[in-house]
């Protein structure tokens, strides 16, 4: 398929476009666009002769895209620019040069230049400000490079700045908010000169996604009364950002800790047209992100997410989060509650309309969210289950039509507090798979649920105190696959008819089981087992009759069963 696009390719450039590889027939001729990638120059051979002959015949070049060409000389790739007079496209990606021909500046025509991935290169040659047509300037992977050109606003025509990667680089120029014709800006690292205005000036034009790096809580807000300017700039203007990432510095200043942070978080508010915010240290009111698609919160040092429910627009509930489909909640260990609410009673929490996926890690003291009705994958690791039985307990108890049907996975990892799923639902007919996994008190799990039509996979491992599991279902038709590690059941799947979807089950280090599969007297009512393996259970001593007639079997180290089965 590749080499078929590239035929089709220089097909329809025709002509006045040539690629040059190493097996490539070079003839005379004069081209429009000329590409070389992946070649080793070496003065020595014919081949390499041949090609920089080639080159310096090229008067009328357009595009000149050079890639991973090692060893051509410094000196020579001058004497070329300055014959490439006409030139609009010029790439130089991979070519680890260290100092920029000074002759560059000269290629009056240049609107795309490509400099990724140029460990060498370490700064870019102030004359670099006289491409006045320069539109796209590609610095991506110039790990080495430390500041752009002092004077880049006066790039008036660039519209694509792309710097990811470019790890040793500081801060921006001076003045760079001035460069308000940018459409595409990945990356934003903010210093002593350049924070939040910089940033608002800008913003209004953005396309795609920002990342902004270095943020501190000092220095970016000169006063109290200045943050309602910023305010306004940032939160209300017309934006088309939908990626916006913030990456937090610590910096203890003292006494004015606290209002330069306070000041900070009202000054920087996303666009509402935000879809995805990531790495949010220190949170920004986010309720009316009304694109808001994703959001990621790590490292938050406070008890609570947002402002009070008392706040005015929480009268209408579309409001809050209407568009907010995944939320992942990481190391936030003294958080406690997602707003202030307004009373014991629970009145005013709001619902997520529309997520579907919940991620919460290493949050320990979260016992309070706002619901989440329509959730499909719920994940908690190292936290309080509290924060998802809210949502379980609280919507039982409304006169709502809002449920939980739509759960499809639960997660559970490393929760003390969790001893049991929250009891009141009847059903969970799209739940497919259940993982627990060294929740020390966990005593069930989905007693008396009744029916779970959809469920393929169950996987519980390290629960010391779990004695009983999905006892009472009648019915598990879609079951297809059972791993129960190290835990004392004395069990497992008692009283199931049947079950026709079965293929792998799997039973290791649970000392007290006596019996598995109870009530399934013939291995006909298992048609789909292909694998069983139970590994150091030494009690147990029934499985259903008939067991060599199971595909494949591997019983070990349970003592009373084996001796079972050979007699």
């Amino acid at each position: 398929m590749h080499d078929l696009m590239h035929d089709v390719a220089v097909l329809v450039a025709g002509s006045d476009s040539v690629i040059i590889n190493q097996n490539t027939k070079i003839s005379n001729g004069k081209h429009l666009h000329m590409s070389l990638a992946d070649f080793d120059f070496d003065l020595e051979t014919h081949k390499s002769s041949e090609i920089l002959e080639f080159f310096s015949q090229q008067k009328r070049l357009r595009t000149f895209l050079l890639h991973n060409c090692r060893y051509l000389g410094f000196s020579k790739l001058e004497d070329y620019l300055s014959k490439f007079k006409c030139v609009r496209a010029l790439s130089l990606s991979r070519m680890d040069i260290e100092v920029l021909p000074k002759n560059l500046c000269e290629l009056e025509h240049l609107r795309y230049l490509n400099l990724s991935y140029d460990s060498e290169l370490k700064t870019l040659p102030s004359s670099l400000v006289r491409l006045q047509n320069l539109q796209t300037l590609n610095l991506v992977g110039c790990e080495n490079l430390v500041r752009l050109p002092r004077n880049m606003k006066k790039l008036v025509n660039l519209r694509h700045l792309i710097i990811e990667g470019c790890s040793s680089l500081t801060e921006m120029p001076p003045e760079f908010g001035y460069m308000t014709s940018l459409h595409t800006l990945d990356r934003f690292v903010a210093s002593e000169s350049s924070g939040f205005p910089e940033v608002s000036n800008l913003i209004n034009n953005l396309q795609g996604g920002l990342r902004i790096e270095r943020l501190r809580h000092t220095n970016y807000v000169a006063s109290k009364s200045t943050a309602p300017t910023l305010k306004r700039v940032i939160c209300e203007g017309k934006h088309n950002l939908q990626l916006l990432i913030l990456k937090w510095e610590e910096v203890d200043d003292g006494n004015n800790m606290m209002e330069n942070e306070e000041m900070a978080l009202e000054g920087l508010q996303p666009p509402s047209s935000v879809k995805e915010l990531q790495n949010c240290q220190y949170l920004p009111k986010l309720d009316q992100l009304r694109s808001l698609k994703e959001l990621n919160i790590n490292s938050v040092e406070a008890a609570y997410m947002c402002s009070s429910a008392e706040d005015e627009y929480f009268d209408d509930a579309h409001l809050f989060f209407p568009s907010l489909v995944s939320l992942c909640i990481e190391k936030c260990p003294n958080l406690k509650w997602w707003w202030w609410k307004r009373g014991s009673d629970g009145n005013g929490i709001r619902s997520f309309p529309r997520l579907s996926d919940l991620n919460i890690w290493k949050c320990p003291n979260l016992t309070s969210m706002p619901l989440f009705p329509c959730i499909e994958t719920l994940d908690l690791t190292a936290s309080s289950s509290k924060s998802f039985q809210e949502t379980w307990i609280m919507m039982r108890g409304k006169n709502t039509q809002a449920n939980i049907s739509f759960l499809k996975s639960i997660t559970i990892k490393e929760c003390r507090d969790l001893t049991t799923l929250p009891e009141g639902r009847e059903n969970l007919p799209s739940l497919e798979s259940i993982t627990i996994y060294s929740c020390p008190n966990l005593t069930s799990l989905l007693e008396g649920v009744g029916n779970l039509p959809s469920l393929k996979s169950v996987y519980i491992y390290g629960c010391p105190k779990l004695i009983s599991l999905l006892k009472g279902i009648g019915n598990l038709p879609s079951l297809e696959s059972v791993t129960i590690d190290n835990c004392p059941v004395t069990s497992l799947l008692p009283g199931i008819g049947n079950l026709p979807s079965l293929q792998d089950f799997r039973i290791r280090h649970c000392s007290n089981l006596t019996a598995a599969l109870e009530g399934i007297e013939e291995i006909g009512n298992l048609p789909s087992l292909e694998t069983t393996n139970i590994c150091n259970c030494p009690n147990l001593i029934s499985l259903p009759r008939n067991l060599s007639n199971f595909k494949k079997y591997h019983i070990m180290y349970c003592p009373k069963l084996e001796q079972r089965c050979y007699n």
